[in-house]
């Protein structure tokens, strides 16, 4: 009998687990045709913007596309919850800590490479939401 209970108890927990992260996922909604263009709209005033501008500007559209996709909580949260959907995390995380600096750092001053680095990386990200 103790054997049963020693081979059940691994098999339940795995399909428990993997019954709610399959759960997770199929809740997640799909962006709105109107919020595509919404976000293709923003692309194109953030292009306009300061480098730093854009930055800021391009961290709250990400939240903006995140929040539309069904995701909770602070930006930082969201990233978190949908890190298996992004396709460079690595680099959309280091745009989002260059973000942080700019807005709390006195007097940060970034090199012109983080900025496209930065930029290449949310852009990447945000229009992977539109072509969905």
């Amino acid at each position: 009998m103790n054997i049963y209970f020693l081979i059940l108890i691994p098999i339940s927990i795995f399909l428990i687990v993997e019954g709610s992260v399959y759960y997770r996922k199929k809740k997640k909604k799909k962006i709105s045709p109107d919020a595509k263009i919404y976000i293709e709209e923003q692309i194109e005033r953030i292009r306009s913007c300061s480098e730093r501008d854009q930055i800021l500007e391009f961290d709250k559209l990400l939240d903006f596309c995140l929040t539309e996709k069904g995701y909770d909580g602070n930006l930082g949260e969201k990233m978190k919850a949908y890190h298996l959907g992004f396709r460079d995390e690595n680099a959309v995380w280091k745009a989002h800590r260059l973000r942080n600096q700019l807005a709390h750092e006195i007097d940060f001053l970034p090199r012109k490479e983080s900025y496209v680095q930065a930029t290449s990386a949310f852009l990447r990200e945000i229009e992977a939401f539109v072509h969905e």
